[in-house]
């Protein structure tokens, strides 16, 4: 019994994945080792490192792999999450907000761009792509508005820096709070270092697996994804499915913008843009497929460790910015082959079946 589920567990998606974060992980090593005259990569900072980014790119993730799975995809989810940042800076700074007011404020609109999205859809009929990719660019316009800053003559347009002396409605100073949100650090100066941030995305992980595995709405999720018209015929209703999706991708978009300004204590109109993808780029790698109905969160998880050790690999040999951009294209080609090749695999076995 032992062996059959070894042997089960060599043939699934996940070992394939394990096995290339392996590979990947030796080829940066000996390549770090070559250029820089030792190991600047397998090392417990770089760990650490990895560890640490993974927070932003984790919550679109996780909002891009259930999407995914009920046969959506959502390209505005970045740019939600910097209208986030920028909103909860903006709050802050000019109007004295409290923490939690600005965070709560913020995801509310989040959510009301993912009902935004949702409506493209289902009412006017849209391609998911198409919709959510004009609603990105809809939100970095609006970047420009909410960081005006009402005492000036002109907007700040591009970065709004939180003051630390800067105090709310009840005189405490609210950056204290966003700081623990984005830099607190378990056993800091120990041996082994732990983000406050990487714990609250390991737990958002396990609580979307569960609600995706083990539940009868993860359960419709997947029906839809698979198979939207039988959905329709056991009494799933995929319009209700979708409109619920997009607002959690949405208000997932939200909280990475909350981590990213947390972090940096700044709203920033091009905050986020580098990760534009890299959400779905993490659910393909993990064997959420374009098509819908299949995968899961610890296939995304994983697929988020391959992209965020890619990043770091690429800085351990001193590649530039350049040369990691283009190869993170690559790498989202490398998702979109495997997921073809998955689905033409499916097809395939299908037809046999027939």
């Amino acid at each position: 019994m032992k062996r059959n589920k070894f042997e089960k567990f060599t043939q699934s998606k996940m070992f394939t994945l394990l096995i290339l974060l392996l590979i990947e992980v030796v080829i940066f090593t000996v390549w770090s080792w070559i250029k820089q005259g030792g190991n600047s990569f397998l090392t417990l900072k770089s760990l650490t490192t990895v560890v640490g980014t993974m927070t932003i790119p984790g919550f679109l993730a996780l909002g891009a792999a259930f999407l995914m799975i009920s046969g959506n995809m959502d390209l505005s989810a970045a740019s939600i999450g910097a209208f986030s940042g920028m909103f909860i800076a903006a709050s802050i700074q000019y109007y004295h907000f409290s923490w939690w007011a600005a965070i709560l404020t913020a995801l509310i609109i989040s959510a009301a761009f993912g009902v935004a999205n949702a409506v493209l859809v289902n009412e006017f009929h849209f391609q998911p792509f198409i919709a959510t990719m004009a609603m990105s660019t809809v939100i970095r316009g609006l970047l420009s508005l909410i960081s005006m800053d009402p005492k000036a003559e002109l907007p700040i347009a591009t970065t709004i820096t939180l003051n630390g002396k800067m105090a709310d409605w009840f005189g405490n100073h609210p950056t204290d709070q966003l700081s623990f949100i984005g830099k607190y650090v378990f056993f800091q100066g120990k041996a082994v270092e732990i983000p406050f941030n990487i714990i609250i995305l390991i737990l958002g992980v396990v609580l979307f697996g569960i609600i995706l595995s083990k539940t009868k709405f993860g359960m419709k999720v997947y029906l839809v994804g698979g198979n939207p018209f039988a959905a329709r015929l056991v009494g799933v209703n995929p319009k209700k499915i979708s409109y619920i999706l997009f607002v959690n991708s949405a208000v997932t978009g939200g909280i990475a913008g909350v981590f990213f300004t947390s972090k940096t204590l700044q709203g920033a109109s091009i905050a986020l843009q580098a990760d534009m993808f890299t959400g779905l780029t993490a659910a393909m790698l993990g064997g959420i497929s374009f098509g819908g109905g299949s995968g899961g969160m610890g296939g995304a998880f994983v697929g988020l460790l391959i992209t965020r050790a890619f990043n770091q690999g690429m800085l351990s040999i001193n590649a530039s910015s350049f040369a990691t951009t283009a190869f993170s294209g690559v790498l989202l080609i490398l998702a979109l082959a495997i997921d073809f090749a998955s689905q033409r695999r499916t097809v395939a076995r299908a037809l046999k079946g027939v």
